[in-house]
């Protein structure tokens, strides 16, 4: 009896541990980022079934929320609000078919446009061709539309596609947040 109980207190311990790190994260990440209003937010929810690209947070109109902010994270864009009630919300991720973002390479400073692909994953599409793009290079929201504030960290670049007759270059992004593993935004 005695080693179960301290078997539960050391998971108890674990546990506010890894709540402890999570929130010094997110009260870093807020005093990094001075010009956000920021509210934090737990995920409650996942979509069960790995097609579309969405979670829900446990914060909604009565919190403020409304249809299109942006969802961040400690490690970059997750995504933006798509649908909200009075206590929760939905969060398209920037990995769904239907999400686009205008980004820049941030250090050529190429534009293009992050488009979530099915079942998941990034590509920058709309490239120039002459702009010089490599795996390695950090992809950033450009600001561009108006739709997310400038120089959040989007991803990184993993390979470049050229076309030999087209006007632009693709290049697959491996996002900078694992957004399947988010506990909080």
């Amino acid at each position: 009896q005695e080693n179960a109980a301290l078997r539960k207190h050391l998971i108890f311990s674990r546990e506010a541990q890894i709540e402890n790190e999570r929130l010094r994260g997110q009260l870093s990440f807020k005093s990094a980022a001075p010009n956000f209003q920021l509210l934090s937010a737990e995920v409650i929810g996942y979509d069960p079934s790995n097609v579309l690209q969405f979670l829900i947070v446990d914060r909604g109109a009565s919190d403020g929320i409304e249809m299109g902010m942006p969802v961040l994270s400690a490690g970059g864009l997750v995504g933006r609000i798509s649908q909200v009630s009075a206590a929760s919300a939905k969060v398209m991720l920037i990995t769904d078919p239907s999400s686009s973002v205008s980004a820049a390479i941030q250090r050529s400073r190429a534009t293009g446009i992050v488009q979530g692909r099915a079942g998941g994953g990034l590509v920058m599409r709309y490239i120039p061709q002459g702009e010089t793009v490599s795996p390695g290079d950090v992809v950033l929201t450009s600001g561009l539309g108006g739709n997310f504030p400038k120089r959040l960290v989007i991803g990184q670049v993993a390979s470049v596609t050229a076309e030999d007759v087209g006007m632009f270059q693709n290049a697959t992004v491996v996002p900078g947040v694992g957004l399947r593993e988010l506990e909080a935004v």
